[in-house]
Order: C-alpha cells, then sequence, then structure tokens
C-alpha cells in the first residue's frame, strides 16, 4: 500500500503537478490521433522520439503489478485494465481543463499498455500451474511486435523522412485549384552523405587556414578540439571554426587583427563576394540564389545541383564588415549518387496532396476551403539513415492570398 501510494504520487506530480498551465478548454491542445506519436517517432526515429512513448508505458507499468499483489481480487485482467483505463482518463480529462499537459489518447493507449504490462508480468509467478504460461503471451507479443518494427527500420533500403505526413488530414470540401502542369520523370537519383571524421574536419580546417595564411607551427596559441558534435580550431586572434560532424556545416569567423567587430556592415556585389568566397576556397554552383539579410549579412540559397560526381544542396550564409568577409555560416552539405530510384509521378504526387497525405498541412486548420497549386518542384531531404531522399514540393496560394507549400515523398 505504501508503495501505491508512493506511485500515485509521483504519478501526479509528473503528469499534472510539474507541468505549466496553459490555456484551458482548448482542442488544440487535444491529440485524437491514435498513434500519432508511434508515427512522429517512427519518421524521426531518434532516441528521444522513442523515449517519449516507451517512457509513458512505463510509467503504467508500477500500476498493473501493484494492484493484483494487493488484492486477489485484482488478479483478473478486465479488472485491472478497467482501473488502468479508468486513472489515465482521468489524468487526462485533468490536464485538460487546467492546462498542465496536453490531452492525448496517444497517452490512453500507452499508459494503458504499460499496465497490461505489469499486469502479464506479475502473473507469470502468481497463476497457479501451467495457466502462467498464458500471461506470457502478452510481454511476449510486445517484444516480438518492437523486434519486427526496430527490425524492419534496420534492414529497409532508405532511412525515414521526418517531413512525411503523420496522419492524412480531411479534405472533405476542400477545393483544389491546379494551375501549372504535371508532367515530370519517373525516375529519381538518391544520394548519400557521408558525415565528416576528424581526419576530414582537419582536412577542411587546413583548407580555411591556407587561405588565410595561418601557420599552426608559428602560431603562439593556436588551438583544436575534437568534441562530441563537432571540431573546434582556433588561433585567438579572428580565427575560429566549428565544424558539425553531423551534416559536414561550419561556422567560419575569419576577422583580420585590427578590424573592430563591431564595424558596420557592407552590401557587396553577387561578383565581388562570390570572388571573396573564392579567396577562401568556396565555390558555389552558378544555380546559387542571393539575397542580401542587411547590415552586412548575405546569404546563398542552392538548390540541389550537380556538379561533376557529386551534388550540391543547402544555403551559406557570410558576413561582410569594411569590404570584407569575417564570418561564414554554411550549411552546404555534397553528396554523392547513390541510386537512381522509381518514384511518384508529378500527378500520382498531386493525387496525394488532394487527399491529404502530405506533409505541413497545418495550413488546412482553420475556416480555409481552396487552395490553388502554382508550381511544383522536386527538391531533397535528408532521411534518417543519411540518404538524401527526392521529394516533390507544391507552391500553394490559400483563398486568403497567403502562400506556403507542402511537401509529399517521392519513392514508392
Amino acid at each position: 500500500m505504501a508503495a501505491l501510494a508512493a506511485y500515485l504520487a509521483v504519478v501526479l506530480s509528473v503528469t499534472v503537478l510539474q507541468r505549466s498551465p496553459e490555456p484551458t478548454g482548448s482542442m488544440s491542445y487535444v491529440n485524437y490521433y491514435l498513434f500519432l506519436a508511434w508515427r512522429e517517432a517512427w519518421n524521426q526515429f531518434t532516441l528521444r522520439t522513442w523515449l517519449n512513448i516507451f517512457l509513458n508505458i512505463a510509467l503504467f507499468v508500477p500500476l498493473g503489478a501493484l494492484l493484483p499483489l494487493l488484492w486477489r481480487q485484482l488478479r483478473k485482467w478486465y479488472l485491472v485494465f478497467g482501473i488502468g483505463l479508468g486513472f489515465c482518463l482521468a489524468l487526462e480529462t485533468v490536464q485538460f481543463f487546467t492546462g498542465r499537459g496536453l490531452a492525448d489518447v496517444d497517452d490512453v493507449f500507452t499508459n494503458c499498455l504499460g499496465t497490461m504490462l505489469g499486469y502479464w508480468c506479475v502473473m507469470i509467478f502468481l497463476a497457479p500451474g501451467k495457466g502462467r504460461l498464458w500471461y506470457v503471451l502478452g510481454p511476449g507479443a510486445f517484444i516480438l511486435a518492437m523486434a519486427v518494427l526496430f527490425g524492419g527500420y534496420a534492414v529497409q533500403d532508405y532511412g525515414n523522412l521526418p517531413g512525411a505526413p503523420v496522419y492524412r488530414f480531411s479534405t472533405k470540401g476542400f477545393t483544389w485549384d491546379l494551375r501549372c502542369d504535371l508532367t515530370g520523370p519517373e525516375t529519381a537519383q538518391v544520394y548519400v552523405f557521408t558525415p565528416p571524421d576528424h581526419a576530414a574536419c582537419d582536412a577542411i580546417a587546413q583548407g580555411f587556414e591556407e587561405q588565410l595564411g595561418i601557420d599552426r607551427e608559428k602560431t603562439e596559441h593556436f588551438d583544436w578540439e575534437y568534441y562530441d558534435d563537432g571540431a573546434w580550431y582556433s588561433d585567438h586572434q579572428g580565427y575560429d571554426l566549428y565544424i558539425y560532424y553531423i551534416d559536414g556545416s561550419y561556422d567560419l569567423r575569419c576577422r583580420p587583427a585590427g578590424l573592430d567587430i563591431l564595424e558596420e556592415g557592407t552590401q557587396e556585389t553577387r561578383e565581388d563576394l562570390l570572388a571573396q568566397l573564392a579567396k577562401l576556397g568556396i565555390d558555389l554552383p552558378e544555380t546559387a540564389e542571393m539575397t542580401y539579410e542587411g547590415d552586412g549579412r548575405h546569404s546563398f540559397a542552392v538548390p540541389p545541383t550537380v556538379t561533376g560526381t557529386e551534388a550540391v544542396t543547402g544555403t551559406l550564409e557570410c558576413t561582410v564588415q569594411a569590404g570584407i568577409v569575417t564570418r561564414v555560416v554554411s550549411s552546404l552539405v555534397r553528396l554523392t549518387p547513390y541510386r537512381e530510384a522509381a518514384i511518384l509521378s508529378p500527378q500520382g504526387a498531386y493525387e496525394k496532396l488532394t487527399r491529404g497525405d502530405f506533409g505541413g498541412n497545418y495550413w488546412l486548420s482553420g475556416s480555409r476551403t481552396s487552395a490553388a497549386v502554382t508550381a511544383w518542384e522536386l527538391d531533397y531531404r535528408p532521411d534518417t539513415k543519411g540518404y538524401y531522399q527526392p521529394v516533390y514540393l507544391f507552391r500553394l496560394v490559400l483563398e486568403d492570398g497567403a502562400e506556403t507549400e507542402a511537401m509529399v515523398p517521392a519513392l514508392k
């Protein structure tokens, strides 16, 4: 009884009391899509997203285990299930009316599953004779399902797209106005990205140092360090470089000695800026679209562009002070062709769009009832295994004049 009381206190604290209150009674704080969290975890496939699910399951395991231990009458599965369901629904109701947490149908499922797992595990030891073997089936089925889930992910060709749709949005009564041609390719290249290791980071850094005239041996306070997420290099005199392992992006600061860091930023022409970047060993493809952000900040957006045996995509931002590039923040990714794959036709992708099977469908909420599809393009998005998959991006103009886009995965 003491264990049960302590457990209930912990659950109330974690699910309600420690939460900050939000506006109450709002449907925006309710998730009524069953398995939404599971689909999001599948698409993102990160430790954090899966832990959220498994912790919700584990939170109710003690309840299912303690009830049959305390009362012999509660060794019936339907009684334990009913209590677990009632307790979970009570918590979700409190969260809805107090605004302390999200009222979530997924929580009801995972909490009930945790309750039953605790019950089955205890009954393996409490059930008489051979009857206890029946209780092995519950935990065994759960373990098998998880093995199939994670094993299936391990053996599939590509990873999952984090931005892929997690549910089909209802488009009943929604009007689509097609204003573009839907003729397009039947295949597209899938690319792969190889994250840089320590040696690759060193090579990138040494390339910049050669261009900047920095000699590590003759620099008194030159430092470099390998961290969990990237490598750092600095001469403590204006040169500072951090390279991220995950995608090869970097942040380069190269302010010359004597230049005040507060010097006013200047606007450069595209040709002058490309020439300065070239002096740093940075070559951008002709497809890069330049935008001046103000205060000396310029950005280049590079659509997927094939150059020789690789493709380049991403963005690069640089800051110019007194006519000199003093900072470069690059998220450009250089990709190697992996495989030519069959993809949906633009018509097939458009049909999925009109059915509500697309990423970023939050804009359909509210009173909007129509959208004009003005253009589409084949773009690339990284998946959870480091591949860059083709996706369709549809440009949309909503009835109120707002512009947005919708993403449809292209691979069949």
